[in-house]
């Protein structure tokens, strides 16, 4: 949860003020946070994530692919409350599973994880454009 979510979240917590003030003379939604999630966080735990009975911190789960599928789930959770916090002012969040992007993430993965992970250029596209127009 602290690499995947804490991170994140602070960094935005930290530059939250300077992408709104770069947003009100900015064009407008040029200014963007990109949270990245991951398609395996709809194989998650029913509640999204699972707090202690106190509610002070993540339960740390049985099995780590679990742990890191709630932590993905996290980064949703945080792009739209990060969307709700600022809209309105000009500062576009969204959440990526950034195995459909074109990137370079799976170039050292094992075949059968780049076949699984492949992606059409027509989805490469549409996620591209979403994240390019996302509004808020």
């Amino acid at each position: 949860m602290g690499t995947n979510c804490l991170g994140p979240y602070l960094l935005n917590h930290f530059l939250e003020p300077i992408l709104q003030d770069t947003a009100a003379s900015a064009p407008r939604d040029s200014v963007r946070v990109v949270w990245l999630s991951s398609m395996v966080a709809v194989a998650t735990v029913s509640e999204g994530i699972r707090f202690e009975p106190d509610g002070s911190s993540p339960v740390v789960l049985d099995n780590v692919m679990q742990d890191y599928m709630q932590s993905k789930v996290g980064n949703t959770f945080l792009a739209y409350e990060a969307a709700k916090r600022m809209g309105g002012t000009g500062v576009i969040n969204v959440s990526v599973h950034p195995g459909f992007l074109a990137t370079q993430l799976n170039r050292h993965a094992p075949a059968v994880q780049r076949r699984i992970m492949a992606r059409s250029t027509r989805i490469q596209a549409i996620l591209a454009l979403i994240c390019y127009r996302a509004r808020s």
